[in-house]
């Protein structure tokens, strides 16, 4: 985002937890983490001119682990401040916004749209030798219509192979398979692409792999990426310079190759990202976070699996319709690309088809409220000379689980009413008949007076 607003404004600053660059920049990018430690340290100096705080991708909100930190800064951020919220997977965004108003005491409008600027294909990838490379099916169109009978002959075509060779389904997910489907790729021009994987040691091993095999750049490519590279390490230590992983992305970038996620150093990470833009790195292997806020489209999306650690006891899941929308919405650039193709390579673990229907084209998951009391949040909230809605108490009764409740408590008040009314009315009328279906009907309405 600092990269992008630098080429469109002239005063831009950044502030995370590695980088403080232009703090009082008439635009800055942050964390919400920074944020919320701009308001518990009650540095309000920070916040009188500012206009408008806007949240990228606010379906974080939802976030088991940081959505708290959304709900916080909702809440506390003074009130002269306006709040802009964007995101792509917020199915009851009329219900957050009612609370952003009530807490905010702001008109809050929602603008939606469900056209994407670039329709998306995704495609069953089932190709297992050069022979084969081509082998795909369509299993969504680019009308978000579901091709049952596509769906259904790969899984057909999966178990013949299956119950041919015993081994096969150990051997089917690996580098090689991905070698094919990056040579099919090539061909039908379908890169750059971004391997999303869920795992940071599968997005390392299998790149290094792959690496080995296969060059996408040409020799022009090649000596813009060493130029540009050399350039960014200069800023660090001859010894520095000389790091495995420093020597490793080197030897990957040069062949169009790169791997992102949180394991990467920060510097590493900002020339994979500015390669990638230029389109001199081909194939990105990432992990899901660089689906959240990396404005950094491909022309193809590959999903190496449909499954994730679920961080419990449950172990691995199905991606929830929420994710794999964030992350197919990365394949299409915008005027550059008709549509954006999404390919899935198919394993002996396809879910079935409903869960599959439900995934690639089903709702996004309702946003809930992630708020939890923290020994770190009451001593924050308790401590210095707090605004009204830095108080505790407001914090307590303002965040959106609180809203949801008193929400849910005034349609049941509504129900109760409107079925007292119905109830008093055959009291006033009374009851003709008991064979008829006058006594059913009101036997009926007080079941469900008593059920609320």
């Amino acid at each position: 985002k600092f990269y992008d607003f630098k080429k469109k404004f002239k005063d831009v600053g950044i502030v995370t937890g590695d980088v403080q660059i232009n703090e009082t920049g008439q635009v800055v990018v942050m964390t919400t983490e920074i944020l919320r430690s701009i308001l518990y340290r009650e540095i309000f100096d920070k916040l009188n001119d500012v206009c408008y705080v806007i949240f990228d991708e606010a379906h974080y909100i939802n976030d088991e682990d940081r959505g708290v930190v959304w709900e916080e800064i909702i809440i506390m951020l003074p009130k002269h401040i306006k709040l802009v919220l964007l995101s792509a997977t917020i199915p009851n965004c009329h219900e957050v916004a009612g609370w952003i108003g009530k807490v905010r005491q702001q008109t809050i409008n929602v603008i939606l749209t469900k056209k994407r600027p670039i329709p998306l294909e995704h495609v069953l990838y089932y190709g297992d030798s050069s022979a084969n490379k081509n082998a795909k099916l369509t299993v969504v169109d680019t009308d978000g219509q579901f091709l049952i009978g596509n769906f259904l002959a790969v899984k057909r075509i999966l178990n013949e192979k299956s119950e041919k060779q015993s081994s096969y389904s150990n051997k089917f997910y690996g580098p090689q398979h991905f070698s094919f489907l990056l040579d099919h790729l090539k061909c039908a021009n379908k890169l750059p692409c971004i391997i999303f994987s869920f795992s940071r040691k599968g997005c390392s091993e299998t790149c290094e792999k792959i690496s080995k095999n296969l060059d996408f750049t040409t020799k022009t490519e090649k000596f813009l990426i060493k130029k540009f590279f050399e350039s960014c390490i200069s800023r660090i230590t001859k010894k520095d310079q000389d790091l495995p992983q420093i020597r490793l992305f080197r030897q990957y970038c040069q062949k169009g190759f790169a791997v992102h996620h949180s394991g990467i150093l920060p510097l590493l990470r900002e020339i994979v990202e500015i390669l990638f833009q230029r389109e001199l790195v081909k194939v990105l292997f990432a992990t899901e976070t660089f689906a959240m806020g990396v404005n950094m489209p491909a022309k193809t999306v590959v999903f190496s699996s449909l499954k994730k650690f679920s961080g419990n006891d449950n172990g691995n899941r199905y991606l929830l319709s929420s994710e794999y929308i964030q992350m197919a919405g990365r394949a299409g650039r915008r005027g550059q690309d008709t549509t954006g193709s999404v390919y899935i390579m198919s394993t002996f673990h396809l879910p079935s088809e409903q869960e599959f229907k439900e995934m690639t084209i089903g709702n996004a998951m309702r946003v809930t409220s992630r708020f939890r009391l923290t020994y770190g949040m009451i001593m924050n909230l308790l401590s210095g000379n707090k605004t009204d809605n830095q108080r505790i108490e407001n914090v307590m009764r303002s965040n959106f689980s609180e809203f949801i409740q008193f929400s849910s408590f005034q349609e049941t008040r509504k129900k109760i009413l409107r079925l007292e009314v119905e109830l008093n009315k055959f009291k006033t009328n009374s009851i003709s008949c008991a064979v008829c279906c006058d006594l059913q009907a009101y036997f009926e309405m007080c079941q469900k007076y008593s059920t609320i």
